[in-house]
């Protein structure tokens, strides 16, 4: 098995299942601390780095993570910040911990006039 899937099975089960477990604070969204991430022992052992975290997101076909500047940091951290403690991550799917997930959705209004051409639901 590849590093880059070792290090993506090891995200995966921290934030979709253990973070609980670990100690891992996470918020309504989901979302934790990548520096946090980074201190869990899993992590520790396969040596993961920022970098490693960025190529996960962004590499991975299925989009299973989510990275976000952390909102409550004053001032804010620039985009091309390489500073782990400047952002966030979540899975993006398959939590079996509770997740507060409509915090993540946008209300569709005719008052907000955010109406796409096609809206599809699943239940």
């Amino acid at each position: 098995m590849s590093r880059d899937v070792q290090v993506s099975k090891a995200l995966s089960k921290l934030l979709r299942h253990d973070a609980v477990k670990a100690g891992l604070e996470l918020d309504d969204e989901g979302f934790a601390s990548v520096d946090q991430v980074l201190q869990w022992n899993r992590l520790k052992s396969l040596k993961v780095t920022f970098d490693d975290i960025l190529t996960s997101v962004s590499d991975n076909s299925k989009q299973r993570f989510a990275l976000k500047l952390n909102p409550r940091l004053t001032p804010a951290p620039a985009p091309t910040s390489t500073t782990p403690s400047d952002w966030l991550i979540r899975a993006n799917q398959g939590h079996s911990i509770a997740i507060e997930s409509s915090a993540l959705l946008t209300p569709i209004t005719l008052e907000a006039d955010n109406i796409p051409p096609i809206v599809v639901h699943g239940t």
